[in-house]
């Protein structure tokens, strides 16, 4: 019998996927694919915002460098694990708060946001209601930025997947040399994406119409999109300045959900 040339393309990602987990790296080689993409968001983001959702925030790394730019960060897991972690994490920026809670489902205010990221959390959820929900938090003019993971499905899907598994373990060589490797987390919850690139786009034109998906090089994508702006509503900087009047400032040693602290963003954002 036949098979069709997706299907042969299915069986040889098949393939490569049991030689990625069957072959495994020395731990000082394994690094964390999601750091290497921290400062390309970065780069989307801008310079100072008020407030920043951080979903699926993990044990808190990308949430620490949206607390250099915002005046308040509220990073969400469903995890207890990574809760935790993130809580433990020394040192504690005072302007960080942890939620453990479903992002779809938690008390949050509309418009509330100027900044809102996921980092390898979107596939856990269902795709429609996740973009739907950003959107409604999001204030206007405000930014989405995701990094996901996609279902490889098309020739040029598998040949670059086929690349990032001889790329992996040289960028680990690399990284190790230079002492540049950040180790992947521990305890993260792992699931396989089951929407494709196609779908993406398609979820994405319907609820964050003109957004910029891109597909990366190590199984992941980004999707990028920048608000409308409403006429007369009040700029980023008015509402940090706004945020910045109306907030307490922190009177205890540890880590304060009301607590503000904002400063230029460092060099280290952007290596």
């Amino acid at each position: 019998m036949s098979h069709s040339p997706r299907s042969a393309w299915e069986r040889a990602n098949d393939r490569l996927a049991r030689e990625r987990t069957s072959v495994r790296m020395p731990d000082r080689l394994r690094w964390d694919h999601n750091a290497h993409y921290h400062s390309y968001l970065l780069r989307q983001l801008p310079p100072r915002f008020a407030r920043a959702l951080d979903v699926g925030c993990g044990a808190g790394a990308f949430a620490r460098l949206l607390a250099r730019r915002a005046a308040a960060v509220d990073a969400v897991d469903l995890s207890p694990v990574m809760i935790a972690q993130a809580n433990a994490a020394s040192p504690q920026p005072p302007n960080i708060r942890w939620v453990e809670g479903d992002a779809l489902a938690l008390a949050l205010d509309p418009e509330r946001y100027e900044v809102i990221t996921a980092i390898a959390s979107v596939h856990h959820m269902p795709l429609d209601d996740a973009l739907r929900r950003f959107r409604h938090l999001l204030c206007p003019g405000g930014v989405v930025a995701i990094l996901g993971h996609y279902r490889p499905v098309t020739a040029s899907d598998y040949a670059l997947s086929a690349f990032a598994t001889i790329a992996n373990p040289i960028v680990g060589v690399w990284q190790a040399a230079t002492g540049r490797r950040l180790p992947p987390p521990v305890d993260m919850p792992v699931r396989d994406p089951a929407t494709t690139l196609a779908e993406i786009n398609a979820a994405a034109e319907r609820h964050l119409p003109g957004s910029i998906v891109r597909r990366h090089l190590f199984y992941r994508y980004s999707l990028v999109w920048r608000g409308p702006a409403v006429e007369g509503d009040s700029t980023a900087i008015d509402r940090l300045l706004a945020s910045l009047a109306d907030t307490p400032t922190p009177t205890g040693d540890g880590p304060s959900s009301a607590a503000i602290r904002s400063s230029e963003p460092s060099e280290e954002d952007e290596r």
